[in-house]
């Protein structure tokens, strides 16, 4: 087994950490496990450690016992590779992450490169950074956020002092998809900063994802408080008609673009109504046209929109599909643009029918915009034309012929590419706790 979770294997874990607890200093020494059993399988089991709760509300109590876990295994430590610590949505303000705990779990875990903190609290009083220089490094760090009083800017600071390289670092909201359509949401109010030094942090990606405005505090401190270097890589979601997170983005790219060479964007646009639509196109149209001019070192560039069966709303996403492109350096080497069909609600959550539904193949698409934006690149490498779908009938081998004929110059260097990726609306608790 190489995802190991406390709270989804409960009975095992539990009576492991209990035998633990109660004087046995080695995991080998425990009831459940063989002597020929541990050697085999500890590199596998401990790869992944989930810290969760099972039937009840994650405590404090349950992040000590984890720590109490590894320190008296130290054999086990090698092995551990992630670490995810995850709550849910009921209130326990007895249990507080901050960065002293984090910096205990980083020495006794030597080999640790992926740690995420998923819907927790922070309170670490705002402590500030204690020591010299931070010297941690992590291959994945993610914090998905809760809208509620659940963190300080501060809190999630220290955290982030303790690191002076992170590969890719996630940051996110929870919340209900649909919950931004209307008005905006006002942007939370923190208490004082205190004071950092402006330490360098190297990150090469950042992944953002819905509710930005509601961590642009923690955003812009940490532009403004860390000389953030190397950043090559930004990925957003951004639901669609919320001008606070476009705006948050818009921060993002100007602080990244002189080193900057990959965006990918996920616009949410809903699509079912143009009325509801449009708003949201207009901003991600203003996004595209004022921020991608401005990021000349791009070298590759991917765009995803759901579509639906509205020919406005189809035009309409189309019509930005070709101005992102037409507004992309010529020096751009990796194109990738993917329409998803709108599923019905009875398709979506399914009835055991599917919908038949045209994407690249429609008819009446002018292609003449992407033809001559695509014209403009001297190195491309790849132009993939992708669809995703559900419970939606496409027909691959129309949609591919479509594309080639439209475009037989990409077709004839070789740098055509489409994909079809079958999406899926289920809900699987063992995928989503290994974050797929």
């Amino acid at each position: 087994m190489s995802y190991f979770n406390v709270g989804y294997i409960p009975d095992l874990i539990d009576l492991i950490v209990a035998n633990l607890a109660s004087s046995k200093k080695d995991l080998s020494s425990c009831s459940l496990v063989s002597a020929a059993w541990l050697p085999c399988v500890r590199p596998y089991l401990f790869s992944t450690i989930r810290v969760s709760q099972t039937d009840s509300a994650l405590l404090s109590e349950h992040i000590s016992k984890f720590l109490a876990f590894i320190s008296s295994s130290p054999f086990i430590c090698g092995y551990i590779r992630g670490v995810c610590f995850s709550r849910d949505d009921r209130p326990d303000p007895g249990l507080a992450m901050n960065s002293q705990v984090v910096s205990s779990i980083l020495s006794l875990l030597p080999r640790l490169h992926t740690l995420r903190f998923i819907n927790m609290v922070f309170d670490g009083h705002a402590i500030g950074i204690l020591f010299p220089m931070p010297s941690h490094k992590l291959r994945l760090l993610e914090f998905q956020l809760i809208l509620e009083d659940s963190y300080t800017t501060e809190d999630v600071l220290d955290v982030l002092g303790i690191f002076s390289h992170i590969g890719e670092l996630r940051l996110s909201s929870r919340g209900s998809l649909h919950a931004g359509y209307g008005a905006a949401d006002s942007i939370k109010v923190f208490p004082p900063a205190v004071a950092h030094p402006p330490y360098n942090l190297v990150v090469s990606k950042f992944v953002v994802k819905d509710h930005l405005s509601s961590y642009q505090p923690l955003i812009e401190r940490l532009f403004r408080t860390r000389t953030i270097r190397t950043v090559e890589s930004l990925e957003a979601r951004v639901l669609g008609n919320q001008t606070p997170d476009w705006d948050v983005l818009v921060f993002m790219t100007n602080q990244m673009k002189a080193t900057l060479q990959h965006l990918s964007l996920d616009p949410v646009l809903f699509v079912a109504f143009h009325d509801w639509f449009y708003p949201g196109y207009l901003e991600t149209f203003n996004f595209i046209c004022q921020v991608i001019p401005t990021l000349p070192h791009l070298r590759s560039f991917s765009l995803q929109s759901e579509v639906s069966s509205d020919a406005r709303v189809f035009s309409d996403i189309w019509s930005l599909f070709g101005s992102a492109v037409s507004r992309l350096p010529s020096s751009t080497r990796h194109v990738r643009l993917m329409l998803n069909p709108r599923a019905q609600d009875g398709q979506m959550y399914g009835d055991g029918h599917s919908q038949v539904s045209d994407i690249w193949s429609r008819d009446g698409l002018d292609w003449e915009p992407l033809r001559a934006a695509f014209d403009r690149f001297g190195k491309l490498e790849t132009a993939t034309f992708a669809t995703g779908a559900a419970h939606v009938c496409v027909d691959r081998r129309r949609d591919l012929e479509a594309i080639q004929r439209e475009l037989p110059d990409l077709d004839r260097k070789g740098v055509l590419q489409y994909q079809f990726i079958q999406r899926d609306f289920s809900w699987n608790p063992l995928a989503r706790m290994q974050g797929r």
